[in-house]
């Protein structure tokens, strides 16, 4: 009994830094968009991998991939940030699940609308990290996911690393537009 308390323990505190530690870089990453130049975004259907609006698109969407692999609900998405992600992964994605498309497939122009989807998308992706139990945390992702976590701490353990390699990327997109190093 004493053990199942201790390993129990264990599991909820590599489940808290893990999500503390997505919640520290996610800041970082949105401290590098403040003061990138939003009026000249474009539409997620003409960005490419070298644009913000890149990687804000691609991120909205692996949040809703990730969500759904912890056994949340995912957010609907706009038809073009699947179409994006689909882009590169392929149908389906980088684990067959893709996030499905909303039914009002407009196109959102907007800098301000597209960093509001992408911030609730990651606080729903976070909810359902902080939901899980420790039974739960140790699970299988929900979905075709085995290769790319074994269990939904380690899908977790994947963002936090995701996170950074485009908090990273942001500092070169930002570079190469003149902007302040980020660190």
């Amino acid at each position: 009994m004493a053990s199942e308390q201790v390993c129990r323990a264990g599991v909820r505190l590599a489940q808290g830094r893990t999500l503390a530690h997505l919640q520290a870089v996610h800041a970082t990453l949105l401290s590098l968009l403040e003061d990138v130049h939003l009026r000249t975004w474009r539409p997620p259907a003409h960005t490419t991998p070298e644009s913000p609006e890149w990687v804000v698109t691609h991120l909205t969407a692996y949040y809703a991939f990730v969500t759904a692999h912890l056994g949340g609900k995912p957010p609907a998405l706009p038809g073009e940030y699947v179409r994006a992600h689909d882009s590169m992964f392929g149908p389906g994605g980088a684990a067959v699940r893709t996030p499905r498309p909303s039914a009002s497939p407009r196109t959102e122009r907007s800098p301000a609308i597209m960093l509001r989807r992408m911030r609730r998308g990651f606080a729903t992706m976070l909810r359902a990290g902080e939901n899980l139990t420790p039974s739960q945390v140790l699970l299988p992702p929900a979905g075709a996911m085995a290769e790319y976590a074994p269990d939904r701490l380690a899908c977790l353990e994947r963002a936090a690393w995701h996170e950074g390699w485009h908090t990273a990327h942001l500092a070169a997109i930002r570079r190469a537009r003149g902007l302040p190093p980020a660190f």
